[in-house]
């Protein structure tokens, strides 16, 4: 019942005509002759199925390359996208005629150079956001964060332009981190994160003889607050400092909104 091979692939050939033979000796064939008839028919079905199954394979990437096209992100002439289109077209050719080992190998290239165009493609973007953090200079040009994201981001840039496929993704690796670095010195001293039926705070250490801090919570902004917190929690020692599970999502949304008032009323800073 699946969409068949074309007509005239070898392996369609050859299936129609062990269906024959085996209708042959079906009736009155010795047995001998239809355990032959049942090998080769094994046989013939295997192949065809096998065929069957990189088209298909092969058909995936080719609308996946066919789309990438489309959004057409890098310039044409970047080698990542004459690889591509290279790629695309002779997968396009192979499709119906080629034979399984033609159709493996257009598969293997296909993914192969669809996967460095993507990643060029995310290193382009992850740049785009270095360049944007740059201009907006949330923190000072001698900052450490700034100086390691601005080293970052020029590295990326070059190896965007020349770099190999390993130098590229180890671009982006460190580019990300960076970024990542970056949004965390300028995001505040209090940060508030929503997961689902939780929220998760983080506490950035303000001054050295802060030994932590306590966590208060209300369901309301005038409701009685109650302390969720037997110990200080120590902060900057881990990614989040305070987690609280199974919580509406009208307390996630309320803790969230507060991460800013807190910030500024706090500790004075804008964010």
């Amino acid at each position: 019942q699946q969409k068949p091979l074309a007509a005239e692939r070898s392996e369609t050939g050859r299936l129609n005509e062990v269906i024959e033979a085996g209708n042959a000796q079906y009736e009155s064939g010795t047995a001998e002759e239809l355990e032959a008839a049942l090998a080769n028919l094994d046989a013939a079905i295997q192949d065809y199925q096998s065929v069957y199954q990189l088209e298909q394979n092969l058909q995936k990437k080719i609308t996946a390359a066919e789309k990438l096209k489309e959004k057409n992100e890098l310039a044409a002439e970047r080698t990542e996208a004459v690889e591509l289109f290279a790629a695309l077209d002779e997968a396009k050719a192979k499709y119906t005629a080629g034979t399984s080992t033609e159709l493996e190998a257009a598969l293997d290239t296909l993914d192969a150079a669809i996967k460095t165009y993507q990643k060029a493609c995310q290193l382009q973007e992850k740049i785009a956001v270095a360049e944007k953090l740059k201009e907006e200079g949330k923190l000072a040009a001698d900052s450490t964060e700034m100086i390691q994201l601005v080293e970052s981001l020029n590295t990326a840039k070059e190896k965007l332009q020349q770099g190999t496929v390993a130098e590229q993704e180890a671009a982006l690796k460190d580019l990300i981190v960076k970024i990542r670095a970056y949004e965390d010195a300028s995001a505040g001293n209090f940060r508030a994160e929503a997961r689902y039926s939780s929220y998760r705070i983080q506490i950035r250490a303000l001054e050295e003889e802060v030994t932590g801090y306590h966590i208060f919570r209300a369901d309301t902004k005038d409701g009685e607050y109650t302390k969720l917190t037997t110990l200080p929690v120590e902060a900057d020692k881990q990614e989040y400092d305070y987690v609280d599970e199974n919580v509406s999502t009208k307390v996630v949304k309320l803790i969230q909104s507060y991460t800013g008032v807190v910030n500024k009323m706090v500790w004075r800073k804008e964010v």
